[in-house]
């Protein structure tokens, strides 16, 4: 029976005090009896002196008790119980026991638990759940990163830290990154109000971003051209992040993020072309060469493309023949994301070093992918014999193996002979961006 249990409550001694006082409770006297002790011993009905209180008495619970149990079956002191009262106040007080009272509360605990986790799983998926502006900070951090990573690993032909070119080095790179993470935030910001309504895809104007931060990167460092292929492809992908909803680890999933970004890519307008000239103006990209149709260099062209009503994204198509950055355009990232980020995370769930991982990826692309930029400027036949050296350097083991960091450092000295000339730096764009969808989804070094 519950009242010979050790784990008894003041509900027990309220029972007892009324079932002994009633018709039918001297049946239980002898069996309330030992409960009435205790009681009596544990909390005595006198006033308590101090030295009392100072041994621990606390008078206040036995009329707690009471009353506790007066609200309860809201009966008088000297009222008469009937049998059913007498059941339902044993049931009371077995079921106010502490052992059934941790139970409850475990169950509680575990049912708001799993709502939880259950809610959390169907809204990171359908809904924002992160303000604008954190969202909107944490896009241009995670991009601001993958910059600054892809710049402060060494890679073949690259500037690094301890090597540069004639009138540039490392710290104007990383000056380029502190300055271009206001207009990733500005896309983002963009991308945001894309996913809530606010305006139509056409109204993130990538174009102006992309001018807009080219320019801020000049006006921050004096070594010239530094990211403007990297702005490239991360400014329509800071845009696609904002409209994507982030789950509740702040990840944003590649999948989402590509279909995102391709809805950037076919919004974008003439207005969005003519911006892309001037920036192209700003920075002065090494080996651009005159084309027939809507040339760079030629002022015509921006009214041209206004006149015709020319989208940025068919004026990449016509580029992407000669140009990498523009066939990333031209297929929604094709490379970025069927061939760079899945080898970088890959590698990088296989807890390889992240320079590793970088400087893998990095030749994979260069092997399979003439650098455009060396094409420009050297000759397509050279930009393919650098191709195959990269290749050897893959099947050496890259920088994994003995064998194959000498033959790394041997490609590096080798790329190097004829200033920047050999330069792989659309690599090193396309390297940034597989980086970058790394890190919206989830990376961190």
């Amino acid at each position: 029976m519950f009242l010979h249990n050790a784990d008894w409550d003041f509900t027990h001694f309220f029972v007892e005090n009324r079932i002994v006082n009633n018709q039918v409770g001297h049946v239980f006297r002898e069996e309330f009896e030992p409960f009435r002790q205790a009681v009596d011993f544990a909390i005595p009905a006198r006033s308590a002196s101090p030295r009392a209180v100072n041994r621990g008495y606390k008078p206040w619970k036995r009329n707690y008790a009471v009353r506790r149990m007066n609200k309860t079956f809201n009966i008088e002191h000297n009222t008469v119980l009937r049998p059913d009262q007498v059941t339902f106040a044993r049931l009371h007080a077995e079921f106010m026991s502490p052992s059934n009272l941790c139970s409850i509360i475990q169950w509680i605990v575990n049912f708001y638990t799993t709502l939880i986790n259950l809610l959390g799983s169907i809204f990171s998926r359908s809904f924002p759940v992160m303000c604008t502006s954190t969202k909107a900070k944490l896009i241009s951090k995670c991009l601001q990163l993958a910059t600054l990573l892809e710049v402060s690993i060494d890679k073949p032909g690259n500037v690094t830290f301890n090597l540069g070119f004639e009138g540039t080095r490392s710290e104007h790179f990383l000056a380029s990154a502190v300055a271009a993470a206001d207009w990733f935030e500005q896309a983002a910001r963009r991308g945001i109000a894309v996913l809530k309504c606010e305006k139509p895809p056409a109204n993130i104007a990538v174009g102006s971003l992309i001018q807009k931060c080219v320019r801020s990167i000049m006006s921050w460092q004096h070594g010239g051209n530094t990211l403007f292929g990297t702005v490239l492809l991360l400014m329509p992908m800071a845009a696609a992040a904002g409209m994507t909803p982030v789950s509740f680890n702040t990840c944003i999933e590649p999948d989402a993020l590509r279909r995102n970004l391709a809805c950037v890519l076919e919004s974008t307008t003439a207005r969005d072309a003519v911006y892309l000239y001037e920036a192209v103006r700003l920075a002065n990209p090494g080996g651009l060469n005159r084309v027939s149709d809507f040339d760079v260099n030629d002022p015509a062209s921006k009214k041209r493309i206004l006149r015709e009503n020319v989208s940025l994204l068919h004026i990449f198509k016509i580029s992407a023949n000669y140009d990498s950055i523009s066939r990333e355009w031209a297929t929604n990232f094709n490379v970025t994301f069927t061939e760079a980020f899945p080898l970088m995370a890959k590698q990088l769930s296989e807890k390889k070093p992240l320079n590793v991982a970088v400087v893998n990826t990095y030749l994979h692309i260069l092997s399979n992918h003439p650098d455009t930029l060396i094409a420009r400027k050297v000759g397509a036949e050279k930009a393919l014999e650098v191709s195959k050296l990269a290749t050897h350097v893959l099947q050496l083991g890259s920088i994994e193996t003995s064998e194959g960091a000498v033959a790394a450092r041997e490609f590096d000295v080798y790329l190097r002979q004829h200033g920047n000339a050999l330069n792989p730096g659309t690599t090193a764009d396309l390297t940034a961006a597989a980086l970058a969808v790394c890190i919206l989804g989830g990376f961190r070094p």
